[in-house]
């Protein structure tokens, strides 16, 4: 910490880049300059007549940033001011094992079934995903189907009843007559019965 904020003073103070930048230099040198292939492959153990080195999968991951700024504070003239921090990781996942026997030499592969279940769920998961979009995709163009024949279902019964109603007016003197007809018809048929 206290070299970062070395190099932190000395950028500002030098004016070379960025302070961000000779920071992120500085740590970026840092990690290449222990990286060797001792991260990758362990330390040889040796039973008997078989020898095994451990092998390992090497990830590293850093972010940095920085900023600095000038500027007129009220009352008190000219300040500058800058900030920064990062940070970051390294992970080693052992992947197998160099297996060097009398025989020969070979690789054995560390199966990890907690990744094999993660992937599996993984893909699952893309399935299930794209299954869901399908149907909604298939639901969705159904009901604007389905919302277009309910109009033209309404549009019909709007011509129904307006066919029904001109019906009803041209019948409404026709049962306004009724009685009058039924009226008449008795009497016909009581003039035939007299007879």
């Amino acid at each position: 910490m206290d070299e970062l904020n070395k190099t932190w003073d000395e950028a500002q103070q030098n004016g070379q880049g960025s302070v961000a930048e000779q920071i992120g230099a500085k740590v970026l040198d840092s990690i290449l300059g222990n990286a060797s292939a001792r991260l990758v492959y362990g330390d040889p153990v040796r039973h008997e007549d078989r020898t095994v080195i451990p092998v390992a999968r090497v990830s590293a991951r850093f972010g940095f940033g920085g900023g600095s700024g000038s500027g007129k504070q009220p009352g008190e003239g000219r300040a500058s001011g800058g900030g920064g921090g990062g940070g970051g990781g390294l992970n080693a996942v052992p992947i197998g094992y160099i297996e060097m026997t009398a025989a020969g030499t070979h690789f054995e592969a560390i199966e990890d079934s907690t990744q094999i279940a993660l992937a599996g769920m993984r893909v699952g998961l893309v399935v299930s995903v794209g299954i869901l979009f399908v149907t909604w995709r298939l639901l969705s163009r159904r009901k604007k189907r389905t919302l277009a024949e309910r109009v033209d279902e309404q549009r019909q019964r709007v011509v129904e009843a307006a066919s029904l109603s001109a019906l009803a007016d041209a019948v409404k003197p026709v049962t306004r007559m009724a009685p009058r007809v039924v009226r008449m018809a008795q009497a016909a048929r009581e003039r035939r019965q007299a007879s």
